[in-house]
């Protein structure tokens, strides 16, 4: 066979291999650069969009170029990527990562938070005729392009219900709207209790010059850190000294006296509706992901990924295991506070050593693994077995005991080895070594009777009684047509007999 039969062969998925069309052709930061040179190539030649239209942010590399188009081309289409893996001779990369990071803007996504603050990102987000996710893109572009508030959340979600249609009509809009305020702007006199945590927000407070508004702010500031003050007098001279969010945030990292500080509660997630919460989450996200040592966030779970908040305790609780534990180092970046720990231990996304609760990725095995307790390993062994396989153990446990004693490394390895135990059954396949022995599968004959007869059973008997009849009526009609005939001569030699 040729280079392109095999190929060909592959995309029709024979079923001697399990296919994962998700994975199949991903892109990513470690893809050969002549590859993603043909791939950029191909999806140009196809997509509507045109790539001379690709954003300067992702013109750095032939790799970011190439993931804004391909994730344009699967937004444009509503498909997950090229219709082929197979160009000029070469394999070539077919969909960019599903999942986008806030902060990583090349990706065109339907997540209104890391989807790109482009045309095309914009595009993405309107087609879907959801208020709430246009509301929240329409955020992101006044606080980052625009370096604005929202006044009335009332008024843009009104605005978001019938939004125009394009990007620079976007712009041009909110520009002359009058509930966006510009960040060292009095006019909209935002209110000190609900103005974003952020630098912005702590300037129109400030312009305001209303000195209990200030306090009101920063108070807000404090109880993020996870303080109570303990002393008024101190506190108002700090907020009537600073003239920044980052000086405040300056000093309340100093953990003053003249608060107690709970550092349990500092800058943990509190699960809140308003835009300017979501969008401290985005960035914290954000943070957590650009400082991983490992880990990369465009491998959070699907089941995970959907949700901005179950995103982040994802991603904060993989940074926790990569760093000994620790939260981020900061509550602070691209001035606006951020969040360092998750939400309550109820959350599905957060990622710890408890084998019973903890995801089955291989972030929640590692977790497991680190604390080297071959108990604690068996129970998410188990569990991968039942919830993640869906098979059976056909031994007495030995082979799941054995296996915990000595792990391999990476949840992959574990998976495959999973698959070839012999004392495992795949039900959801029919196959696995263990297969053969379980009763489940394979019933000893004694057992197939009366009402436990398989309907093969009963067609072969059927088939045995219909040949019986046959054979039966085959010799009933050789027996008349022969006594027929010897009637016949017997007849006619008496009628001669008469005659003479």
């Amino acid at each position: 066979k040729s280079f392109e039969d095999i190929i060909t062969e592959m995309e029709e998925q024979p079923r001697w291999a399990v296919w994962d069309s998700e994975a199949a052709c991903m892109l990513d930061s470690t893809s050969d650069a002549a590859m993603v040179g043909l791939t950029l190539e191909y999806a140009c030649h196809h997509a509507w969009f045109n790539c001379s239209h690709i954003p300067e942010m992702c013109l750095g590399s032939d790799w970011d170029k190439a993931t804004y188009v391909l994730s344009v081309y699967a937004n444009e289409r509503s498909v997950n990527r090229l219709p082929t893996c197979f160009y000029k001779g070469a394999l070539i990369f077919g969909q960019a990562p599903a999942h986008a990071v806030h902060g990583l803007p090349c990706i065109v996504t339907t997540d209104p938070w890391t989807t790109p603050l482009t045309d095309e990102g914009y595009q993405a987000i309107i087609k879907l005729n959801d208020t709430q996710k246009v509301e929240a893109f329409v955020y992101r572009v006044v606080v980052e392009q625009l370096n604005s508030t929202i006044s009335d959340e009332s008024q843009l979600a009104s605005f978001a219900s019938n939004p125009p249609n394009s990007m620079y009509d976007l712009t041009l809009l909110l520009s002359e709207a009058s509930w966006v305020c510009e960040s060292d702007s009095p006019a909209c006199f935002p209110n000190p209790s609900e103005a974003p945590l952020s630098d912005q927000g702590f300037q129109q407070i400030l312009a305001q010059g209303n000195e209990t508004g200030m306090v009101v702010f920063a108070l807000r500031a404090v109880s993020h850190f996870g303080g109570q003050i303990l002393d008024p007098d101190s506190f108002n001279n700090v907020v009537q000294s600073v003239t920044s969010l980052e000086a405040l945030v300056t000093v309340l990292e100093q953990r003053p006296v003249w608060a107690l500080w709970k550092p349990e509660d500092a800058c943990a997630i509190q699960e809140d509706s308003g835009l300017a919460e979501s969008f401290a989450v985005a960035l914290t996200v954000e943070y957590a992901c650009l400082h991983m040592n490992v880990f990369n966030c465009s491998n959070i779970p699907p089941a995970c990924s959907q949700n901005l908040w179950d995103a982040a305790d994802y991603a904060l609780s993989v940074y926790a295991l990569e760093h000994g534990g620790d939260a981020l180092p900061t509550c602070h970046f691209k001035g606006a506070l951020i969040f360092a720990r998750t939400q309550a231990n109820s959350s599905k996304c957060i990622v710890s050593g408890d084998p019973h609760t903890t995801l089955l990725t291989d972030e929640g095995y590692q977790a497991v693994l680190v604390q080297q307790n071959e108990s604690q390993t068996a129970v998410f062994l188990q569990r991968v077995v039942s919830e993640h396989l869906s098979a059976t153990i056909v031994d007495d446990g030995a082979g799941l005991a054995a296996l915990a004693a000595e792990p391999p490394d990476s949840m992959f390895d574990l998976l495959a080895l999973l698959r070839a135990a012999p004392w495992l059954c795949l039900h959801s396949a029919d196959v696995g070594a263990g297969c053969t022995d379980s009763v489940e599968l394979v019933k000893p004959v004694a057992s197939v009777t009366g009402a436990d007869l398989s309907w093969r059973v009963y067609g072969f008997v059927a088939l045995g009684v219909l040949v019986a009849l046959t054979v039966m009526g085959t010799v009933a009609h050789v027996l008349c047509r022969r006594c027929a005939v010897g009637c016949s001569s017997g007849g006619e030699g008496a009628e001669e007999g008469v005659a003479s």
